[in-house]
């Protein structure tokens, strides 16, 4: 992957990216759009690719052990078909492929481990609640590599995730690119999570939290809201509405 000048798009008209910052909503398919990306790169440039969680037992039980839903297939035997792959190292969640590329699944909280490897391309899963030292320590070894980073992640209020957004979003060479329920459908044209889908189980989450909190949870989780957090205390839902009609 290169930089260039202007970034809108996976691949635009302007060339393709080498940073990526994808707050999507829960459910939206963040990892398998992550591991597809890393399938692609592998295959056209072999290298080294990390897959960050914050912790890497986290990484085991979601990616590692995962199976998709949809298929019912192990989830990396349907990114990595065994024809690629010529060593599985289960206690190092490691993969090597015939092609001689590697991956492997990583924990955050044990950045500074990494340090010293030539990796050519990082994915960080859940970047807003990783460890954000994470990235300094890596970001010399792609600038070196000429490597790509991918940040995917829901908003967790307006932490380090959310500032790099509103830094980066007019920044050349990052692709910024927000996501809610009503930008993801399957390829039948359905939606990921439809809106009726979060409103079935309002009721569950003002019975455990209450109205405004609840409120907040679905905002935040579904509609990529980072204000929702702080506006789920008292008149959390009126200075949303202000907020969208310009008059906060």
């Amino acid at each position: 992957m290169a930089s260039s000048s202007t970034c809108n798009g996976w691949s635009s008209a302007d060339g393709p990216c080498d940073r990526f910052l994808l707050p999507w909503h829960r459910r939206a398919g963040k990892d398998r759009s992550g591991l597809e990306l890393i399938r692609d790169e592998l295959e056209h440039n072999v290298g080294s690719y990390w897959h960050l969680y914050p912790l890497q037992v986290q990484a085991k039980r979601a990616i590692w052990n995962g199976v998709d839903p949809e298929t019912e297939r192990p989830l990396l035997d349907l990114m990595f078909p065994p024809s690629m792959v010529a060593d599985n190292d289960n206690r190092d969640l490691f993969k090597r492929f015939v092609n001689g590329s590697t991956y492997q699944l990583c924990g955050s909280d044990n950045y500074d481990r990494l340090v010293g490897s030539n990796v050519r391309g990082v994915l960080f899963s859940e970047w807003a609640l990783c460890d954000p030292r994470a990235w300094p320590y890596i970001m010399p070894i792609l600038v070196e590599n000429k490597g790509w980073a991918a940040f995917i992640f829901t908003y967790r209020g307006r932490n380090h995730a959310y500032q790099m957004v509103q830094a980066l979003k007019k920044s050349p060479g990052w692709y910024v690119d927000v996501r809610t329920i009503r930008d993801t459908r399957r390829n039948d044209g359905r939606p990921v999570v439809s809106e009726a889908d979060v409103e079935r189980e309002r009721a569950s989450l003002v019975a455990i939290h209450g109205a405004a909190r609840a409120d907040a949870i679905i905002r935040e989780e579904f509609y990529c809201d980072p204000r929702a957090s702080a506006a789920g205390a008292v008149y959390g839902k009126q200075i949303a509405i202000m907020q969208h009609e310009g008059r906060a």
